[in-house]
């Protein structure tokens, strides 16, 4: 996982996710629309990083966290390769309109980074490490804030 403000309170070794109240909520209601053991695993360790997390109403988070439905650019560290995808809920994911599932190794690091964050992540079948470039689009920061 990604974004905090701090890591009191949180488990040791990680760090507490700034979420919005309704992204964690909807989160914590995504069981159903787990297909496999990889997506089973990133939703327990999801719902248990929600516990742990700072929930925040939709308008008080900020603009430079990655919520639900945000779009963002990425780099690929060692190619250079430059990738847009948005962050979506299970059921919304498409891969080939550039939809992730937060239910992905990749769409879970995304959850709460900042521009800057670095993680390494399975992308077209092999490790790669990527950094958060620009969030080009919250919903929270033009206002949408339960899209």
């Amino acid at each position: 996982m990604s974004a905090s403000t701090t890591d009191a309170g949180a488990p040791p070794g990680e760090r507490r996710l700034l979420i919005t109240l309704p992204d964690a909520e909807r989160l914590l209601l995504q069981s159903a629309f787990v297909r496999n053991r990889i997506e089973e695993e990133i939703l327990h360790d999801l719902e248990s990083s929600i516990r742990h997390s700072i929930p925040v109403p939709p308008e008080s988070i900020p603009a430079g966290v990655v919520t639900m439905n945000s779009r963002v650019r990425l780099r690929d560290v060692e190619s250079g390769r430059v990738l847009e995808v948005t962050l979506a809920f299970p059921a919304c994911a498409n891969r080939g309109k550039g939809q992730i599932s937060v239910l992905t190794p990749l769409g879970a690091a995304l959850l709460g980074a900042q521009p800057g964050s670095r993680f390494t992540c399975p992308l077209a079948g092999a490790l790669a490490t990527l950094v958060v470039e620009e969030i080009l689009y919250q919903p929270e920061a033009h206002g949408d804030y339960f899209g």
